[in-house]
């Protein structure tokens, strides 16, 4: 068993969860229940920042879980060096299957505040679904774990509608999957 500490900047700043990593299959429920009871985390263990214990912050092992669902997304590298053509490589992988998938980045000015911000747009996956319902679900999940992996892991750390991810055609926050923070 390996250990490891899932990074919750939010919403509880400072505070390292341990839990045991078995087989590619995460539990933090028995320790999240020792320290501030399940229900009392409830919404927050959709998707986590993971950094395994005694690695560094930059570590590549790092990830994007959903433990319940025992799901992983992995950043694999940047892609592109000029602005129109900036993106991402990353693996969503359920303990069985991995799919390979490739986002743009783009960027973009509110025009009520006139700040700038940017998206993830997913480009394509390198993977064969067994059908449409399948791809649909792999494509929300993947943007839901999109915008808590953020710029490079620090989605929580950004307001909540400055993070965003086009999906559909939509640009979805982590306010549209249930997080309020």
């Amino acid at each position: 068993m390996k250990r490891g500490h899932l990074d919750l900047d939010y919403p509880h700043p400072g505070f390292h969860y341990l839990f045991a990593m078995s087989a590619g299959m995460m539990s933090l429920r028995s320790s999240a229940q020792a320290t501030f009871g399940w229900a009392q985390l409830g919404e927050f263990l959709l998707f986590s920042i993971y950094l395994p214990e005694g690695e560094p912050w930059y570590s590549t092992k790092r990830r994007v879980l959903d433990f319940d669902k025992g799901i992983a997304l992995e950043y694999v590298r940047s892609l592109g060096k000029e602005e129109e053509e900036r993106g991402k490589a990353f693996v969503l992988s359920d303990g069985t299957t991995r799919i390979p998938f490739v986002t743009r980045i783009i960027f973009d000015v509110n025009p009520k505040t006139g700040e700038t911000y940017f998206y993830s747009m997913i480009d394509s996956f390198n993977h064969k679904f067994a059908n449409a319902q399948d791809e649909t679900r792999w494509r929300r999940t993947a943007a839901e774990a999109l915008l808590i992996f953020g710029s490079i892991y620090n989605g929580f750390k950004h307001d909540p509608d400055s993070v965003r991810v086009e999906l559909d055609g939509k640009l979805l926050t982590r306010r549209d999957f249930g997080y309020t923070k």
